[in-house]
């Protein structure tokens, strides 16, 4: 096994760091990103793009696209090549990071909309949640009705397959029902009332425990 590299990376340049961001080591990763955070260091932006467009892993594509996020350089074009990514937790990372472009750009809600049927149902969670969190400041009216329906559709039809209760009358699928569209914000938003504000529960406080308590039912 190779030697693990200096752990003093205050010298690299920010070029360099950039290579670290989609290094194998995790402490390596995350040093990168912050200290291109801290730096500001958009000129980077490009070769991020580029690797992320490749066959890169999981751990590295998720680290490259919060890079991006921090640095302000976060492209659509950069989600929705994460949206397409073969490993499920990229496809999450990258709904996340969308939800709050859906009112500005109709071609990438359009895009996770294709994750409606997802194969792996943790991704069609976080879809439900990112609609409801994205859609409700949507003004075209038929992205708000697609929104909607896919948003119930694609939970409802989950926990009904694996035999579970249906939305809404397990504690944990009630939260993301009511972090994402749910009952009378539906019906306001979908009938072109103003949206109201809301405390929307933050899917980064939520997605850990929802997706073990799914999961664990999943594989029941």
């Amino acid at each position: 096994m190779p030697a693990a590299p200096s752990a003093d990376m205050s010298k690299l340049s920010p070029d360099e760091l950039a290579n670290d961001v989609a290094s194998p080591y995790t402490w390596r990763r995350e040093t990168a990103k912050r200290m291109l955070i801290d730096k500001k260091a958009t000129q980077v932006a490009t070769k991020l793009n580029k690797m992320l467009s490749t066959n890169i892993d999981q751990y590295a594509a998720i680290n490259i696209l919060y890079t991006l996020d921090g640095i302000n350089q976060l492209s659509s074009s950069a989600i929705d090549t994460a949206l397409r990514h073969e490993k499920s937790s990229v496809r999450i990372q990258a709904l996340q990071l969308a939800d709050k472009r859906f009112n500005s750009n109709p071609e990438l809600f359009e895009a996770a909309l294709k994750l409606s049927n997802d194969a792996d149902p943790i991704v069609q969670l976080q879809l439900a949640m990112s609609l409801g969190r994205g859609v409700r400041v949507l003004h075209v009216q038929q992205n708000l009705a697609a929104g909607a329906a896919a948003g119930n559709l694609l939970a409802t039809r989950h926990l009904r397959d694996r035999g579970l209760k249906r939305l809404g009358e397990e504690p944990d699928i009630a939260v993301a029902k009511s972090s994402g569209i749910g009952g009378e914000r539906q019906a306001g938003v979908v009938a072109g009332d103003p949206p109201a504000t809301h405390q929307v529960c933050s899917a980064e406080r939520t997605s850990i425990s929802l997706t073990a308590t799914l999961r664990s039912r999943v594989t029941m």
